[in-house]
């Protein structure tokens, strides 16, 4: 079944009003404005179904257009349930599409309530959204909560994907405004499967059920943007000298916080993206009604202001609101590292991806080079960047040996998931190109890299430290190059020129020039991952060198190299890379903030 929402808002009489409100079964939307926001000119739209949820292999498209000057706030009526696939729609997912487009001067801020999956429910939601010049702004929201964790369904989701795109459009003379690959600012993906939380959302004993992502652009958008930096500093300096040294065994942060500002590249106006992750979800409404308070001058209401009325849900200190599930977090210190204790041995290993097999015989020169690429002693800078193993260790999230290793798996699946793709895509697309060498074949070659290069850059965006770190990598591997085959090494750099230079776009391309085949590629690359973060740990004295080989060599069987990788068509690899460690991905970026550091990332 298909619901549709349609809503339009325009300045009428100096005030925003809501000009077109339409649905159709199962969807609903209906205008709520209350005087606050009346007074200030905004007006606002709650958007929801008949049914309390989102059914299993349905469809739902929301279209929402802001005219220029128009103030608009978007919300949910309550939690948005994702019920389980049905047997009677042939286990089909549900589905969900918002497009929102944003006029000149407009500015819309959606903030629903989180995202509750059910047991074995899946959901593939997109959305799309346009600025249509530098002054247009948009506030959005993506929260996800554990599940019904009262009944025992923590994050026993069969897969969630979210897939977010934000574009502005081109200033032409043009009368053709379409939508453009080179409008695109910024790419949001995240896809999550089941048991991911026990490996990537449990850390020292605590557990995290529920995170939300805040993309803030434009003019309108500064204040929030400036204020989530301010509460950051704010956190960074009150939290991490309780920390003391690397690897203590202090109280883990209820909620965490990141902040990464996107560069010039995404125009004049400001735009950020800001993370939080938290152990309940009150503090995670909480954190996000305190990071948006900037808009209530703007909307006349605050967002989230009927959540987490008991102000102290965000602090560490205990909240009434958050004691019972407090209490209830205590029994995981009992349990491994980042296991319930239910979830201990049954969930390490649901969720991972089977280990592609590599039974290709390979050249002992291509032998010799992969071993080559993969050498700590490659001067491309890995031994300056650990991931965010130094934030994790500075913030108290791995008191133990075990919840290194932990981090080391968790790590290795959200590059399996993010970076391999472009690994393989960038491979592939050298060796299809191999036997040939026309001028033409090669400027084919460098388009459909740098458009490999692009997507992976719009990902990486919404983490400057890990996007910094990509490309530094990178261009050091590109620099070397020329030291192993001249010939067919400018081939190779000549390829990548319209491209930014990411590390798993050049990996590919080299591994491809020496004959390694995608798969040997991929498990070399994701080898080079697991290397860096033991050789960080044993640096930082979390771990001894024999743990470390130990914790390297147990790695493999976590590494994420799918078969796939080789016969999935590349644009549809590209199209499907998405990261999944929220939370290794939020304390990354805040690894520039720290007070004192050893590594670069």
């Amino acid at each position: 079944m298909a619901g549709i929402v349609r809503v339009a808002a325009a300045v009428v009489g100096g005030r925003t009003a809501i000009v077109d409100c339409t649905h159709c079964y199962p969807s609903r939307a209906f205008p709520t404005t209350p005087p606050e926001a009346a007074e200030v000119g905004a007006a606002g739209v709650i958007v929801s179904g008949h049914g309390g949820g989102l059914l299993g292999g349905d469809t739902y498209a929301v279209d929402v257009d802001v005219g220029d000057a128009a103030t608009l706030l978007l919300q949910s009526q309550s939690a948005t349930k994702v019920f389980q696939r049905r047997e009677a729609t042939n286990f089909r997912p549900t589905q969900t599409r918002t497009t929102i487009s944003v006029g000149n001067g407009g500015l819309v801020v959606l903030a629903p309530d989180c995202i509750v999956p059910f047991r074995n429910s899946e959901l593939h939601a997109a959305l799309d959204l346009e600025l249509r010049s530098p002054t247009a702004s948009a506030v959005v929201v993506d929260a996800v909560s554990a599940g019904r964790v009262a009944l025992g369904e923590r994050w026993h989701l069969h897969r969630l994907t979210q897939k977010a795109r934000y574009r502005r459009r081109r200033l032409s003379s043009s009368s053709d405004a379409g939508p453009h690959p080179s409008d695109a600012i910024l790419d949001v993906a995240l896809a999550l499967h089941r048991g991911d939380a026990a490996r990537m959302l449990d850390f020292a004993g605590v557990s995290h059920d529920a995170f939300a992502s805040v993309v803030a652009v434009g003019p309108r958008a500064a204040a929030v943007i400036d204020h989530a930096e301010s509460l950051r500093q704010n956190r960074m300096a009150t939290e991490q000298p309780r920390r003391g040294r690397i690897g203590s065994t202090g109280p883990v942060p209820s909620w965490s916080l990141s902040v990464s500002r996107l560069d010039s590249s995404a125009g004049d106006s400001p735009a950020a993206v800001i993370k939080v992750v938290a152990q309940h979800a009150e503090q995670l409404y909480c954190s996000l009604r305190t990071v948006l308070s900037p808009l209530e001058s703007a909307l006349g209401v605050a967002p989230y202001r009927a959540h987490g009325l008991f102000h102290g849900a965000a602090d560490n200190n205990g909240a009434p609101a958050a004691a019972a599930a407090v209490a209830a977090a205590a029994t995981l210190q009992s349990a491994p590292c980042g296991a319930t204790a239910g979830e201990a041995g049954a969930h390490v290993a649901e969720g991972v991806s089977p280990i592609a097999v590599v039974d290709e015989q390979m050249s002992p020169r291509a032998l010799w080079h992969l071993t080559q690429l993969t050498d700590a002693t490659l001067p491309t800078g890995g031994f300056a960047h650990s991931a965010g193993l130094e934030a994790a260790a500075q913030f108290g999230y791995l008191p133990t040996e075990q919840c290194v290793g932990q981090f080391v798996v968790a790590a290795l699946q959200h590059s399996s998931r993010l970076a391999l793709p472009f690994v393989a895509a960038a491979h592939r697309l050298h060796h299809s190109a191999a036997t040939g060498g026309a001028a033409s074949q090669l400027g084919a070659l460098a388009t459909e890299c740098g458009a490999a290069d692009h997507a992976l850059d719009l990902q990486l965006r919404s983490n400057t430290v890990a996007h910094a770190a990509s490309l530094e990598q990178g261009a050091a591997l590109l620099r070397l190059i020329p030291s192993w085959d001249r010939s067919r090494g400018r081939v190779v750099s000549d390829s990548l020129r319209e491209g930014h230079g990411h590390l798993p776009i050049v990996f590919g391309a080299v591994a491809a020039m020496f004959g390694v085949s995608v798969l040997q590629a991929a498990h070399g690359f994701q080898y080079t991952v697991a290397r860096d973060l033991v050789a960080s740990a044993v640096r930082m004295n979390l771990v001894g060198p024999t743990l470390g080989v130990q914790l390297l060599d147990r790695a493999f069987e976590h590494n994420g190299v799918s078969a796939d990788l080789d016969t999935v068509p590349v644009g549809e690899l590209i199209d499907r890379a998405a990261g999944c460690d929220v939370l290794i991905d939020t304390l990354q970026a805040n690894h520039s903030q720290l007070y004192s550091r050893l590594f670069r990332s």
